[in-house]
């Protein structure tokens, strides 16, 4: 049991500017802020296309200097599909171990579930300036969208 614990680990900061409102551009690139309603007091994403939603550029957590090739990573959010549509939910970082894989399957009209994944930064002397990290809905949907709040990204394996 003990080295099962030692082997988990937790940030506990969050490494993501603007979390809550997703309002610096020079952090967030595609919010499509859906007005006048929040999750917890943060603001929410609405989308409803594949391939959609927030997206955190890599480089502005380069050039902050929080993030590095030999630490664990967990990016997670808050997710909801108010539509008609079952989805599938990946995580996309061009520049992780991770990009590309499924994190989860959703039924049409869920309530808000905390979606996570852990992963490792690579290849961070690449151009990383058209580069980001965020969860996509694989398919678009119908008569609602697929939201997105609290996004948080912490050094560690635990959200």
């Amino acid at each position: 049991i003990t080295d099962t614990i030692k082997a988990f680990s937790v940030g506990g900061r969050n490494l993501l500017l603007t979390s809550s409102t997703m309002s610096n551009t020079s952090s967030w690139e595609s919010p499509s802020i859906k007005v006048g309603e929040t999750y917890q007091g943060m603001n929410i994403s609405a989308n409803t296309v594949a391939w959609s939603g927030p997206k955190y550029r890599i480089l502005d957590l380069y050039n902050r200097s929080v993030i590095n090739e030999n630490d664990s990573y967990t990016y997670s959010a808050f997710v909801r599909n108010t539509s008609d549509t079952d989805i599938e939910i990946g995580f996309y970082g061009v520049f992780t171990d991770q990009n590309g894989i499924l994190i989860t399957k959703m039924k049409a009209h869920t309530d808000w579930t905390r979606l996570s994944v852990t992963f490792k930064f690579k290849n961070l002397s690449q151009r990383l300036d058209t580069t980001s990290i965020r969860f996509e809905p694989m398919y678009n949907v119908t008569n609602g969208y697929v939201n997105q709040s609290g996004f948080k990204l912490e050094k560690g394996t635990i959200p």
